[in-house]
């Protein structure tokens, strides 16, 4: 399995508050205090919270009006680690982010192509910038698009899909993700045994509502 190493965001995004129309990025750190209560708030899935730090600046990216989007907390990092370690050859990515997941893509050279479709481009405008220095063999390619309108070029296969779109991500999304996975599976390369498309937290979902089925929950 390739080991691939995410990037501190906070070695990337400037200390000052970022904003554009709809998002902000700032820093935020945590006190030993809420480090305990995250760690007790989240012991069944403990490995949500792994590596979680006290006084370490991580980088919050805020969707205006709705609150935090996304970071580069321990969390983020733990529950995207399967994309981080088997993405492989052309990959596209719905949902840019900060680009924590893009960035440890780019100096590999399992990967050919990443394709980013995101939905605003004022979010573009503010956070490609700041991936252009990674992206020395210009692999990088960020469109803007809705992932349930977006129709990839006549041809095109990738040999990884990945759809990192939620805000929060619960039970409630694993619909959502299936239905994706299944407007996008005829644009898997099904030439390559380790081509995959998948979602963020997808395959946990299914294994708890597998469990859910077999412990006689769902009526």
């Amino acid at each position: 399995m390739i080991q691939r190493q995410y990037v501190d965001l906070n070695k990337i995004y400037p200390k000052h508050r970022i904003e554009s129309e709809n998002y902000a990025i700032n820093r935020v750190s945590l006190t030993e205090d809420q480090v305990k209560w995250e760690k007790i708030r989240n012991f069944r899935d403990y490995w949500y919270v792994a590596g979680l730090q006290a006084n370490f600046e991580y980088v919050n990216l805020i969707q205006k009006g709705k609150g935090v989007m996304m970071s580069d907390t321990p969390m983020e990092r733990n529950t995207n680690r399967h994309f981080i370690e088997n993405a492989n050859g052309d990959v596209i990515v719905f949902g840019l982010g900060l680009g924590m997941i893009i960035i440890p893509l780019l100096s590999d050279e399992n990967i050919k192509s990443i394709t980013v479709v995101e939905l605003y481009q004022d979010l573009i405008d503010t956070v490609v910038p700041f991936l252009k220095p990674f992206d020395t063999q210009n692999k990088l390619k960020v469109v803007q698009g809705d992932c349930f309108d977006y129709t990839p070029e006549k041809g095109a296969k990738y040999d990884t899909i990945y759809f990192d779109i939620w805000r929060t991500i619960c039970d409630d999304n694993y619909e959502e993700q299936k239905k994706l996975t299944r407007k996008f599976s005829k644009y898997v390369n099904r030439d390559n045994p380790k081509a995959f498309s998948d979602a963020w937290l997808k395959s946990h979902y299914q294994k708890e509502r597998a469990k859910e089925k077999r412990s006689g929950g769902w009526w």
